[in-house]
């Protein structure tokens, strides 16, 4: 065990697993195209687990944004 707290390794692959665990939320908001993506960033941004707890759910539970309609005279392909 003392050998693993030695390995730079170890605290990069740490490091880095913390910080896609703390972005998670935003990236979720990002992948569904939920409304409100800045505020689920600015949530996520605050440094506590409410902020980060109230992101996830809002990037689960917002609802998506509908996709633009094309304007009128213009047709799509």
């Amino acid at each position: 065990m003392n050998a693993l707290a030695h390995s730079y390794l170890f605290w990069i692959a740490l490091i880095l697993g913390l910080l896609g665990l703390y972005i998670l939320p935003s990236v979720i908001a990002a992948i569904r195209g939920v409304e409100g993506l800045g505020w689920i960033i600015v949530i996520n941004l605050l440094p506590t687990g409410v902020g980060w707890l109230a992101a996830l759910i809002g990037a689960l539970a917002l609802p998506r944004r509908e996709p633009r309609a094309a304007p009128v005279g213009i047709r799509s392909r």
